[in-house]
């Protein structure tokens, strides 16, 4: 902890895990949907590019708090590796401590962020894309362009779920644009573009469900789609201390049974050791009594 490492990267996830934290928070709200999911990872991303460039920020902080501690790096014996014939004539790059912390620390976790956070964007924005459509209300008559591309845009959610939808979609959310276009028309408040909430609050207030029933879908299946998702976990810590180097030849039934105690073993504390232990040494008994005539 008395490493100037230690205390820059303690200085540099505290910012970042606090950025996280407030997205996770949101994230968890009832009424966030896909399109805000996939907003706030294109800002985390976005957030992170920016602390890409404030390397000297933390470094400060850093050294504001250890003031004569140095890289570690800088105080360890610099390896000099031995040329091969093959090598050719470049020479070897030496970079110092702080460039080698920089490029190969501080860099990597920052990139490795960034594509992380696109990736599960670009996810999100996908999906919600499929739905965008349905909140564009026009202000006034449907051209034929866009009644093209309602038609498109619908046959494609038809194809992704073709279990929900039939075939007059198209028509049904033209009706329906029609019909949010008249309704506001009266108050003076109309808008080119609504929430997928709001529409689907229409529709449940006015109770028009049964006339527009894939209308109805669309927005129910898309404001229940999920925004937060988890990874099952693909190392078990504890495996391998159960099975390690000197275990090899450990049957499989071997393995579950000692991973199972291993899982449970707030369980396994309360078992009475004393009356398995005579268990099984009753089980094994080979000792036979005769009796003596």
């Amino acid at each position: 902890m008395q490493e100037l490492e230690f205390v820059f990267m303690l200085n540099f996830w505290n910012e970042i895990l606090q950025n996280f934290h407030r997205v996770s928070k949101v994230l968890q709200n009832e009424d966030a949907n896909l399109k805000t999911c996939a907003d706030l990872y294109v800002s985390l991303a976005d957030q992170l590019c920016t602390s890409r460039d404030e390397f000297e920020k933390y470094e400060k902080y850093a050294k504001k708090m250890l003031p004569d501690v140095d890289y570690k790096v800088a105080t360890t014996r610099k390896r000099i590796r031995k040329t091969m014939p093959n090598d050719g004539d470049t020479p070897q790059v030496h970079m110092d401590a702080r460039d080698k912390f920089r490029n190969t620390t501080f860099y990597i976790i920052i990139d490795k962020l960034v594509s992380e956070m696109r990736r599960r964007g670009e996810i999100y924005k996908q999906i919600a894309e499929r739905f965008s459509f349905l909140t564009e209300v026009p202000c006034d008559g449907t051209s034929s362009k866009n009644t093209e591309r309602y038609s498109q845009c619908c046959q494609k959610l038809v194809d992704d779920y073709p279990k929900d939808f039939n075939g007059n979609f198209s028509a049904e959310l033209q009706q329906f644009h029609l019909y949010v276009r008249h309704k506001f028309s009266a108050t003076e408040n109309v808008k080119t573009r609504f929430s997928h909430a709001e529409l689907y609050q229409i529709i449940v207030l006015n109770n028009i469900e049964c006339g527009f029933p894939n209308v109805d879908i669309a927005f129910r299946i898309f404001l229940t789609l999920m925004v937060t998702n988890c990874s099952a976990e693909r190392s078990f810590s504890r495996l391998k201390y159960i099975k390690n180097p000197f275990r090899t030849a450990m049957q499989q039934g071997r393995l579950d049974a000692l991973s199972l105690l291993c899982i449970e073993a707030d369980v396994l504390r309360m078992v009475s050791y004393e009356d398995l232990i005579k268990e099984f040494a009753t089980m094994k008994s080979r000792k036979k009594l005769f009796n003596c005539v």
